[in-house]
């Protein structure tokens, strides 16, 4: 303590031993803590050097832990767990208004939750820190989830399967009920209504035995004729209506771009191009989502919409009709970037292929969403007029559909 407050007198600070105990006593946080002399201070947790060697006991923390972040970390956290970096420890959240605090320190925020029996059961330890922050070593991505709301629907009625939204099927990928999404007047998208997806086309037979269970009335088709051509799906029997609405890039430059990225190994590139692609899509794509609204307000039961790995396309349209309903921002984002572990498998081979050059094509980024909500509001002020304008969506009609 006497050296700190002797060397905070070069850089003009008055530091007294009455102010530095008054920090450590007053602050709600807790972020600092004093020896048992009193003569020495330290940060409580957080340590990025490793000249301070923090010892803390193993402790049994509550069946759920929070852990706040950004929308633009959630595909790398959903592969990676969660991680120190330059910390001793990754740090995680008694409750969830803590998490989300945390989370908007870093952007757009998002929460997850982990579950610490069975992490415990893996040989995995928690620890407490002095101002009641929970440590852990790492969190694998196995033990994550996203939090839902606590004004949705609680997870105790749904199903276990649906408590993140994705339904298991064997050979469709990126299957999820977009419902259970709480909404700005207090109501909830409505489960079994509306599903999003990836392409059909590797359905099991046992796959189509549960999608005709799903009783859906009409499917919406995203790809182009090319893909659906090359690609056919087996539709359900009791499905009564298929909508086509191909949505492909418009500007040569993105087609001439796929071609020659892979042989520049140029990641940036592919990012730029991407970006310009959901630009793209609410600008020269504005009819094809406005047939999407129109056959969702005339379907007569559950709607699948979907794309080939239900990611881009489907992921606009499935953020643009969460925003409609009025979901807010952050659950819009975490349902986008939920399909970043969903698929990721799924384009291993063609990245071991074709080089990191052309990871972003077959990736989520937050970055992403944002240029094509950033476009609307340059070009239409905001979502809700390009919803009433561009879309010329009846939001009243929807929302009394889709919405409990």
């Amino acid at each position: 303590m006497a050296s700190l407050i002797d060397r905070s007198q070069a850089y003009g600070m008055k530091l007294t031993l009455e102010i530095l105990q008054r920090v450590v006593a007053e602050n709600l946080k807790k972020p600092y803590t004093l020896s048992e002399d009193g003569q020495r201070i330290r940060a409580a947790q957080g340590h990025t050097t490793g000249e301070v060697q923090m010892t803390f006991a193993p402790a049994t923390p509550p069946e759920t832990l929070f852990h706040g972040t950004a929308t633009r970390n959630f595909d790398s956290i959903f592969k990676n767990g969660i991680r120190p970096g330059r910390r001793h420890h990754a740090h995680l959240s008694l409750d969830v208004e803590s998490a989300i605090t945390v989370g908007r320190r870093h952007g757009k925020p998002v929460v997850l939750a982990v579950a610490t029996v069975p992490m415990r059961e893996a040989g995995h330890h928690f620890y407490l820190a002095d101002n009641n922050v929970w440590l852990a070593d790492a969190v694998p991505p196995q033990f994550l989830s996203i939090h839902r709301s606590q004004n949705a629907t609680p997870t105790a009625q749904i199903e276990p399967h649906r408590s993140n939204h994705i339904l298991p099927f064997a050979g469709i990928i990126n299957f999820r009920d977009l419902g259970g999404y709480p909404t700005a007047d207090g109501r909830c998208v409505r489960w079994r209504h509306l599903y999003r997806s990836a392409r059909w086309t590797t359905a099991t037979p046992e796959d189509a035995v549960a999608l005709a269970k799903l009783g859906i009335d009409t499917a919406i088709d995203f790809r182009g004729e090319a893909k659906r051509e090359r690609r056919p799906e087996h539709i359900p029997p009791n499905v009564r209506r298929v909508v086509h609405l191909p949505i492909e890039p418009v500007d040569p430059v993105f087609a001439d771009g796929l071609a020659s990225i892979p042989r520049s190994g140029d990641a940036e590139a592919s990012y730029i191009l991407m970006c310009a692609f959901y630009a793209e899509m609410v600008t020269e794509h504005a009819g094809r989502f406005r047939a999407f609204f129109a056959a969702l307000l005339d379907a007569q039961g559950p709607v699948v919409f979907h794309c080939s790995a239900g990611k881009d396309r489907t992921g606009l349209a499935a953020a643009l009709l969460l925003t409609a309903l009025g979901v807010g921002t952050e659950d819009v984002y975490a349902d986008y970037m939920a399909s970043g572990p969903l698929i990721q498998n799924a384009f291993t081979d063609f990245v071991i292929r074709h080089g990191d050059a052309v990871k972003p094509f077959v990736e989520v980024d937050a970055s992403y969403l944002d240029a094509a909500f950033g476009t609307i509001a340059r070009e239409h002020g905001s979502v809700d007029a390009y919803l009433r304008d561009a879309l010329q969506i009846d939001v009243g009609t929807l929302r009394s559909l889709f919405l409990e």
